[in-house]
């Protein structure tokens, strides 16, 4: 990921002329493709709104993920535990409904 002042330093690296994509790219530790991306103008800085939404986002402690709280992942988990809690319930239920009944003594 680069910051908008690399993507500057690309920019100027690319308007002298002096160096080729090939070059940019050894010279600054990115893909060749990206250079390219600059260059045609398809890539550009990041907005102040990407870098606050990219801050935004934390490390879940309950599952570990890097997301914006709270954690959906973990949610789901909660809801599938629940809804396995009640069909185990359910099948205990029934299965003491149809077994036979000892008979009072």
């Amino acid at each position: 990921m680069l910051k908008p002042d690399d993507v500057k330093m690309v920019e100027e690296l690319l308007a002298s002329g002096n160096c080729s994509q090939r070059a940019i790219a050894l010279r600054t530790g990115v893909s060749r493709a990206t250079i390219a991306a600059i260059a045609s103008g398809k890539r550009s800085p990041r907005t102040a709104m990407e870098e606050e939404t990219q801050a935004a986002t934390q490390r879940c402690q309950g599952c570990g993920i890097l997301v914006k709280m709270p954690c959906r992942v973990c949610a789901v988990r909660r809801y599938q535990t629940q809804v396995l809690a009640v069909r185990r319930w359910k099948a205990h239920l029934a299965a003491r409904q149809n077994s036979p009944r000892r008979p009072a003594a």
